[in-house]
């Protein structure tokens, strides 16, 4: 699974992310169009638009004319007499009089909405842009999963077998609820996505379109280039993602992890190895430190995620080292901040059916596959969900399986040190399929929000000039080297925590980390 987190500089107080977040919310709906697209549609509704109305969007002083609307789709294209699903969309149009082609934009995930992407003006100059809800997210038909999200919050030590069979049975248990609702699981992948895409594009009508796609969302991309090539414009896709890599492999965790410790050694001058401090820290663990219960599990699947940002790479690799002398704090606040941010944070139904459907293989042990003896820390996120797998979920075309060929004028924007989705495997498993295609890599950066903010480099520009000309530099400036230090480091702000009780600050910490 392959997710993107909100984009806020780590200079941007958190009070000010939160409330960036929630303009940006309310500047992509209304209340008329929010109901209409959380409606079932009537018995007699055709596909195709609904409702639009006028709205204005607002970037910084800036005023944007733009439409809000309402789809009704298929849920399922390949079953005849398939019952109808309605999705938002929310279109921004251009301050130019005579724009470009059209930008559709698609997010990370699954399980997080599409609606929510803030435009850069640099793109907006010669460009409309066009978000379209995600099914299963978005729109009339959530896979809300109140059993998942159970037992992902009332796990313990999570990467046991033990948690993997609950997690498996709640997993089960929602897919009879959502058939006993009606729903057509089959109808949640993400070709079906791409096709709503299609259906959007075409009622809007717009001839060629751009894609601006981002990890998850790249996987989309590739597929819709696939269907339909001549409908496509050019494409940009920031940590790309192909074909059977919803699942994160231990041997690649494992590479990344000793590229830090090379990177740390080289900037201290000294031997000093984060790999040994790292084993160390998870192989002495406590079960608690001054009363936060520390899961190992939990622990493991924290340092994970956060090794995919250079600023959050940073605080967790800081927290093993002060764990391999003996302070636990850090990796407690860790522990903690899994149960106050995990089980929230997606639409877990639609993460795991999107993903499975993809890129489940039966063939697979990945129990013990993801966890091999003598990793570092595995593959825990996907070990814990990738091992709980109910194996009958029905799989999209094998076509859509597999590389994808493509003649679509497409950037890949990477960073060397994404754990999310590695630049070698754009340059490896998608970059040959494509007969123009170029791959943009920035050194020490990783995934996504990386990618956004590359020093001295002014990335949004960047991917206006190759709209609009199919250029792409091909000289990066020079790399802004892994800055290791940190301000308040993980262990400091758990002694803050326990100090001043606050709860507050832990909710806080929890957004802030991820």
């Amino acid at each position: 699974m392959f997710f993107v987190f909100t984009r806020c500089r780590r200079k941007t107080g958190l009070i000010t992310g939160l409330l960036s977040m929630s303009i940006l919310f309310f500047s992509c709906g209304s209340g008329r169009i929010a109901r209409q697209a959380t409606d079932t549609p009537a018995v007699q509704e055709k596909a195709g638009l609904v409702h639009t109305e006028k709205a204005v969007y607002k970037n910084g002083g800036r005023r944007y004319e733009a439409q809000r609307g309402v789809m009704a789709v298929p849920e399922n294209r390949n079953r005849p007499g398939s019952r109808l699903i309605r999705l938002p969309f929310f279109r921004i149009f251009s301050k130019s009089s005579t724009p470009g082609p059209v930008i559709f934009y698609l997010t990370g995930g699954p399980g997080i909405s599409n609606m929510k992407f803030n435009p850069p003006e640099s793109l907006l100059e010669e460009h409309d842009v066009v978000m379209v809800g995600y099914r299963g997210v978005d729109g009339s038909s959530r896979l809300e999963a109140p059993e998942i999200k159970k037992a992902i919050a009332s796990a313990k030590n999570i990467l046991s077998a033990e948690a993997i069979r609950f997690l498996n049975g709640a997993i089960r248990r929602e897919l009879r609820r959502w058939e006993k609702e009606g729903r057509d699981i089959e109808g949640y992948t993400i070709v079906e996505v791409m096709h709503d895409l299609e259906a959007v594009r075409e009622s809007l009508g717009y001839k060629q379109i751009n894609l601006l796609s981002e990890s998850y969302g790249t996987r989309i991309a590739l597929i819709y280039a696939r269907a339909y090539p001549h409908n496509i414009y050019r494409s940009v896709m920031i940590g790309a993602n192909p074909p059977g890599r919803f699942v994160w492999e231990p041997g690649m965790i494992d590479d990344q992890i000793r590229a830090y410790s090379k990177m740390y050694a080289d900037n201290n001058g000294t031997g000093d190895s984060l790999v040994r401090a790292m084993e160390k820290a998870l192989e002495n663990m406590p079960e608690s430190w001054m009363g936060f219960t520390i899961d190992p599990g939990k622990v493991k699947l924290m340092i994970f995620v956060m090794l995919f940002h250079r600023n959050s790479a940073a605080l967790v690799l800081d927290a093993c080292l002060d764990a391999a002398k003996g302070d636990y704090a850090g990796l407690a606040l860790l522990s903690a901040a899994y149960d106050l941010s995990i089980p929230g944070m997606f639409v877990w139904g639609d993460f795991l059916v999107k993903a499975y459907s993809a890129d489940y293989n039966p063939r697979r042990n990945y129990e013990r596959e993801l966890d091999p003896p003598g990793a570092i820390i595995g593959s825990p996120l996907s070990k814990y969900f990738w091992a709980a797998a109910p194996g009958d979920i029905r799989l999209i075309k094998k076509r859509y399986r597999e590389p994808q060929v493509s003649d679509v004028p497409t950037l890949i924007i990477s960073g060397n040190m994404d754990f999310s989705t590695p630049a070698r495997y754009a340059r490896e498993e998608i970059l040959p399929y494509l007969s123009r295609g170029r791959q943009l890599l920035f050194s020490d950066y990783g995934h996504v929000n990386d990618l956004w903010r590359v020093e001295n480099t002014d990335v949004p520009g960047l991917i206006a000039r190759y709209y609009k000309t199919g250029e792409a530099p091909f000289v990066v400036p020079e790399k802004k080297a892994m800055d290791f230090e940190v301000t308040v480091g993980l262990s400091g702000m758990a002694r803050s925590v326990l100090a001043t009780g606050g709860l507050l600050m832990m909710g806080l910490l929890a957004w802030a980390l991820l």
